[in-house]
């Protein structure tokens, strides 16, 4: 439950930057939106989210009609709560670990572990990073209209191969086709641990704990291979699978090179700003790491190596200290707010690219373990104001 709080309480105030209805960050409300404090279980579907109960959860995303998306991880679940109703439901997960109907319901598929999620508003996909199969799966949300993928789409090229190009037909003669609505399909990963190389297609590639997913700019589908050490990219062109950061080797080394040629330590969290610039919480280094769009190159914005708690206010976020940094998020100024898990603390970066000058400081939580906050105004919880 820890990481599911500390994700939402990012995006409340990251959310509120974005809807800029309050005029600052002291103004606001902490508040639970799903589960019982302590009750670890599964139960509540189609009922109160508040009432519900959950198990680790630790994913989160939002959809453009406000819907909130949880990957209840120990349950082995992804679960959506209703932003009108405020009712919670399982969209995908039977509760079993075995690998089942892929390419099928998604309600009547088997997940296990799943953690991180990304949405793909323009297509209305939901991509779940299934993390102890070791793959990562493309959810079509039954709440997004019907539609009709082109021949051109490159989505159709490499997330939907198997079905949109039959084995009876060539590429040629399929020129487009419907996509089915609450259905599930792996996208990479072939359900094997470990890493294969380069340039493979991706669904036919091993992942190692894949813990996080992101959709860059053009629309390609970026992961978090977290025990490979690497972040890796699906090619919207060619299907391959290829590495964008990290060799392999687990270790802290790279900075103002290549990324592909730096060493990341259990990454575990991406997020990419508008311009293309992709952020990594490289956790077991206790830093937040960049890669330029442009020179693809990787620089340390935050935090020292050096596990801890420090650096608020000084000035400058490299000489600042995380302690297993497992969460990232962005608002519209390009403010980087950090789930500092073992700090208990949420934090935000500044970033100056053009003077390349950072600033850290705390804006939730006071180091203490525990659900306590202080309850402040402000008139709507953030998935009911605005989702981006």
């Amino acid at each position: 439950m820890k990481k599911l709080l500390t994700l939402f309480i990012m995006s409340v105030f990251v959310t509120l930057i974005q809807a800029q209805q309050v005029p600052s960050l002291s103004q606001g409300i902490i508040k639970n939106i799903a589960g019982q404090p302590g009750k670890r279980a599964f139960a509540g579907d189609k009922e109160d989210a508040l009432h519900a109960r959950l198990a680790n959860p630790s994913g989160i995303a939002v959809d453009r009609f406000h819907n909130i998306y949880i990957s209840d991880t120990n349950n082995h679940r992804i679960r959506r709560i209703d932003a009108r109703t405020g009712y919670i439901e399982t969209i995908a997960g039977n509760g079993r670990t075995d690998f089942f109907s892929d390419g099928g319901n998604a309600d009547m598929s088997s997940l296990k572990g799943p953690s991180g999620l990304a949405i793909d508003e323009k297509h209305g996909f939901l991509f779940v990073a299934d993390t102890a199969h070791n793959r990562v799966r493309l959810i079509t949300l039954k709440n997004y209209p019907d539609m009709i993928l082109p021949n051109n789409d490159p989505m159709k090229r490499w997330a939907f191969s198997k079905i949109a190009t039959p084995d009876d037909m060539s590429a040629e003669e399929v020129s487009s086709f419907h996509i089915p609505r609450g259905y599930i399909y792996t996208v990479a990963g072939n359900g094997r641990r470990g890493y294969e190389g380069e340039g493979a297609q991706a669904v036919a590639t091993s992942l190692n704990e894949p813990s996080a997913v992101a959709i860059s700019p053009d629309g390609e589908l970026y992961i978090s291979d977290t025990d490979n050490h690497r972040i890796r990219k699906i090619d919207h062109n060619t299907g391959k699978l290829l590495t964008v950061a990290g060799n392999g080797e687990p270790g802290d080394s790279g900075d103002s090179g290549p990324a592909i040629k730096a060493r990341l330590y259990y990454p575990t969290d991406i997020v990419f700003d508008k311009q293309g610039n992709l952020f990594i919480a490289d956790t077991a280094n206790n830093k937040i790491r960049v890669v330029e769009r442009r020179s693809q190159r990787i620089f340390t914005i935050a935090g020292d190596g050096h596990r801890g708690y420090r650096g608020d206010d000084s000035g400058r976020s490299t000489d600042a200290r995380f302690n297993h940094p497992t969460g990232l998020t962005i608002d519209s100024k390009g403010n980087i707010y950090v789930a500092d898990t073992d700090n208990q603390r949420i934090r935000r970066i500044s970033i100056d690219f053009e003077n390349r000058q950072t600033r850290i400081e705390t804006v939730v939580g006071n180091g203490r373990r525990g659900i306590m906050a202080k309850i402040l105004t402000l008139g709507k919880p953030n998935w009911l104001i605005r989702a981006e």
